[in-house]
C-alpha cells in the first residue's frame, strides 16, 4: 500500500496479530464448512429457481453489504458476530471460503471499502464501545494498519486515491477525512444532526458529497474540508448520493422523492416523487441515462436521468440498495427473504432466489457469473453470506 515501508507494515501486522492473540475474551470465530463440490459448479437449491456456488456461516447475521476486490478474488463482509471476513469469491477446494478475519469488539456495522490496489480494506464500528475506523492490511492476512476514534460509524467510507484520504461519516455530526497511509486527520465537516449517509466522491475527486440527519446533503472541497454548497433535502438523509460520470449531477434521496441537483452550484435539476420514503440508495446505469432506486411504498423505481421522468416500476418492496451487473442488462435487489434479479430494460423479472433467513444488500462480480449477498436472523449462528449463480442454475465455468 502505499505510504507504507515493508518495515512498517511489518511492525504494524505483528502488533495488530498480538493484539487479536492477547484478546482472551474474544468470541470463538464460527467454523462452517465449504459446501461440497468442484470450483465453480452451480449446487442446486429450489428446484424453481438459480443454484448457488457456496455459503459461508458467520456467528451472527451479516451487517453490511458484500464488497469485491479489485482482483475479484475476495469479498469482504462484516458480521453482527463483531468480525470482518475475507472470503474466497471462488468455491475452494478445502472445507471453507475464509482466508482470514479481523475481530473489533465494538461491533461491524459499515460496509467496507477497498483501496484501489487492494493492499487495505477501511471499514467503520460502532456500539456500545464507541466507534473507529479501521485500516486492515489484506496482503498480510488482515492485519490491523490503523484505527481512528469517531463517533460509531454505520455508513460505507469512500477512498479518493488522488487526495489519498478515506472520508467517513459519523454519527457525532461529522464528515472525517483521513490519512490513508497513517491515520492522522486532515480534517473533519460539521453538520448539525449525525451522519447516516455513505459520503461519494466525484469523478474529479475534488469533491465530497454526503447527506446529514440535519436535512441537508453538503458539497465539500476534499483537500480542504470548506463548504461549496448545501441543498436542503426536506428531511434527513439517510440514503448515499450518486454521481453521474459526466460530473454534472448528484442524486439522493429527499423524504419521498429522489433529487437530482446539479453538482456545480447545488441547484435543483428535478424531483421525482414516490409514495413513501427513500431509504435505498440509488443506483446509476453506466451510461447515466437510468437511475434505480428502491421506495417504502414497495415499488423499485427506474427513473430517466434527464427529466425525472418514469421509466418502469417493479412491486418487489424491500429498501435494498441495488446492484447493476456490468453489462448493465441485470438489476439484483434484495426484498424480504427473496434476491430479484430484474430487467433493467423493462423491469421484468428474470428470477429470484428465495433464503428463508433474509436477504441484504448484494454485490455482483465483474465475471457477471455471480452474485453475493448476506443474510441471518437475530441468534448466534444464523448468518450466512452466499454466493449465487446468475445463470440459472448451469455450470458457470
Amino acid at each position: 500500500m502505499p505510504g507504507f515501508a515493508n518495515s512498517a507494515v511489518l511492525v504494524l501486522h505483528f502488533s495488530g496479530l498480538c493484539s487479536r492473540l492477547a484478546s482472551a475474551d474474544q468470541p470463538p470465530i464460527p467454523s462452517t464448512p465449504g459446501t461440497p463440490g468442484n470450483p465453480g459448479v452451480c449446487q442446486p437449491f429450489r428446484p424453481d429457481g438459480p443454484g448457488y456456488r457456496w455459503m459461508f456461516g458467520t456467528g451472527y447475521r451479516v451487517t453490511t453489504q458484500p464488497v469485491v476486490s479489485p482482483d475479484e478474488q475476495t469479498l469482504y463482509v462484516g458480521s453482527g458476530d463483531e468480525h470482518i471476513y475475507a472470503l474466497h469469491t471462488a468455491k475452494t477446494n478445502t472445507h471453507t471460503q475464509l482466508d482470514w478475519d479481523f475481530f473489533t469488539p465494538e461491533g461491524v456495522v459499515s460496509t467496507p471499502a477497498v483501496s484501489a490496489d487492494g493492499k487495505a480494506v477501511f471499514f467503520g464500528t460502532g456500539g456500545g464501545f464507541g466507534g473507529n475506523v479501521y485500516a486492515i492490511n489484506t496482503t498480510y492476512g488482515g492485519g490491523q494498519l490503523w484505527k481512528v476514534q469517531t463517533g460509531a460509524v454505520f455508513t460505507r467510507p469512500a477512498v479518493s486515491n488522488l487526495q489519498k484520504t478515506v472520508f467517513v461519516g459519523s454519527y457525532d455530526n461529522n464528515l472525517y477525512a483521513i490519512n490513508i497511509a497513517d491515520g492522522s486527520l486532515r480534517w473533519k465537516f460539521p453538520t448539525l444532526k449525525s451522519v447516516a449517509s455513505s459520503p461519494a466522491v466525484s469523478l474529479d475527486q475534488k469533491t465530497v458529497f454526503v447527506g446529514s440527519n440535519d436535512g441537508n446533503l453538503y458539497a465539500v472541497n476534499a483537500a480542504d474540508g470548506t463548504l461549496r454548497w448545501k441543498f436542503a433535502t426536506g428531511g434527513g438523509v439517510q440514503t448515499s448520493p450518486a454521481v453521474s460520470s459526466d460530473k454534472k449531477m448528484v442524486i439522493v434521496g429527499c423524504y419521498k422523492d429522489l433529487c437530482a441537483i446539479n453538482a456545480a452550484d447545488g441547484t435543483l435539476r428535478w424531483n421525482f416523487t414516490t409514495g413513501d420514503e427513500v431509504l435505498s440508495s440509488p443506483v446509476l446505469s453506466s451510461d447515466n441515462k437510468a437511475v434505480f432506486v428502491g421506495s417504502d411504498d414497495g415499488n423499485l423505481y427506474a427513473v430517466n436521468t434527464a427529466d425525472g421522468t418514469l421509466r418502469w416500476k417493479n412491486a418487489i418492496g424491500g429498501r435494498s440498495t441495488a446492484a447493476v451487473s456490468p453489462d448493465q442488462k441485470t438489476l439484483f435487489y434484495g426484498s424480504g427473504k427473496n434476491l430479484h434479479a430484474v430487467n433493467t430494460a423493462d423491469g421484468t423479472l428474470r428470477w429470484k432466489f428465495f433464503f428463508a433467513g433474509g436477504v441484504g444488500d448484494s454485490a455482483v462480480s465483474l465475471d457477471q457469473k455471480t452474485v453475493f449477498f448476506g443474510a441471518g436472523g437475530i441468534g448466534p449462528n444464523e448468518g450466512k453470506v452466499v454466493a449465487v449463480c446468475t445463470a440459472t442454475g448451469t455450470r458457470t465455468t
